[in-house]
This record gives structure tokens, C-alpha cells and sequence, in this order.
């Protein structure tokens, strides 16, 4: 099964490919260059292996990390079209939102996260989409979503990727809430 990504995925990465225009085209495979020029609509649907390859190609043109491309995504969302999310306004409470934002981005995989103490644990399973660039992306994504909630990560751990071969993708945070929150 070939997934999909929600127009809101590609809009903010469209957007910074515009501004690069020149540079994009000579990375950007030619087949997906009408993407430069075309609307994109945020509640449509759209091939989730054209979006991996305009992350590519974005992540080439801005010298970027995929980690970083996943950080700056959510500081994106997270403070636009999903800020009234981070009015919880603390790490426990808003990362049970991260598999919702899943849903909303993504056509497949189920995404689920669990608290331990002072450890996060987000896993996907269900992805037709199998790329390690993208994990890392994701994993960047989370990371971001618990520290702009308060949260400092203190390591980050990547258990499981579907890139592998293993069943799922799990990545491991763990992380404090500051000194004045008692946590360690």
C-alpha cells in the first residue's frame, strides 16, 4: 500500500523550495517539479514518496539534517496551524497529541506513546513508508514537540526503525522538565 501525506505536510517544504528555486531543480527529481508551480492544498492528499523526496531535495538545498528538518516542522506547526495544541503547556500532556498529529499528516501507520517516569517512548507501526532520513526526521519532530512543551531531552534513542528491518520504529527520549518541576 502506497501512503499519502496531507497537503499541510508539504506546504511549509514547498514553500522553502520556491525561495530556492535554482537549487532545487538540479536536486529535485524532474518528475516532481510541477510541485514548484502547483497549489497544494492543505486538506489533499498527496503521494507520501513525492513528499520524502521534496524533503530530499530540501534537506540538500538549505544544508540541512533531517533531524533539524524534523525540529523546524514542528516549531512551524506548533506555532501556527496546531498552537492551540500547546496550550497544555507541559511535556506529559502534550506529547499524547503527537498521534493525532500523526493522523493528520499521514494516511498510515498508527503512532502511540507512552510515559515511564521520565521517559518518552513513541513508536510507529504500520508506515508504508520505509526510509531512515525520514525516522530521523520524525525523531527531530518529537524532540521539539516535548522541549517547546517545557521538557529538556537529555539523550535521545532510536530503538527500532522499520529501515532495519524490524517490525517497527521506536525511538526513546528521556527527559526533565527543568529545576523547578522536581524532576531529575
Amino acid at each position: 500500500m502506497l501512503g499519502k501525506a496531507k497537503g499541510t505536510a508539504l506546504i511549509e517544504a514547498i514553500r522553502m523550495l520556491r525561495t530556492y528555486r535554482e537549487r532545487t531543480v538540479e536536486v529535485l527529481p524532474k518528475e516532481l517539479h510541477g510541485y514548484l508551480d502547483q497549489r497544494i492544498l492543505k486538506g489533499t492528499w498527496y503521494p507520501e514518496s513525492d513528499y520524502l523526496q521534496l524533503l530530499r531535495a530540501l534537506s540538500k538545498v538549505i544544508k540541512t539534517p533531517w533531524e533539524r528538518l524534523g525540529a523546524l516542522s514542528a516549531r512551524n506547526d506548533l506555532t501556527t496551524i496546531y498552537a492551540n495544541l500547546m496550550r497544555r503547556r507541559h511535556p506529559e500532556e502534550v506529547v499524547t497529541v503527537a498521534p493525532v498529529l500523526w493522523r493528520n499528516y499521514h494516511d498510515t501507520g498508527i503512532e502511540t506513546v507512552t510515559t515511564k517516569s521520565r521517559l518518552f517512548r513513541f513508536e510507529i507501526v504500520d508506515f508504508a513508508a520505509v526510509d531512515a532520513d525520514y525516522c530521523k526526521c520524525v525523531g527531530g519532530y518529537n524532540r521539539e514537540l516535548i522541549e517547546m512543551a517545557g521538557g529538556t531531552v537529555l539523550w535521545l534513542r532510536k530503538v527500532r526503525c522499520t529501515a532495519n528491518g524490524d517490525a517497527s520504529c521506536i525511538w526513546e527520549y528521556e527527559w526533565t522538565g527543568g529545576p523547578d518541576d522536581g524532576g531529575t
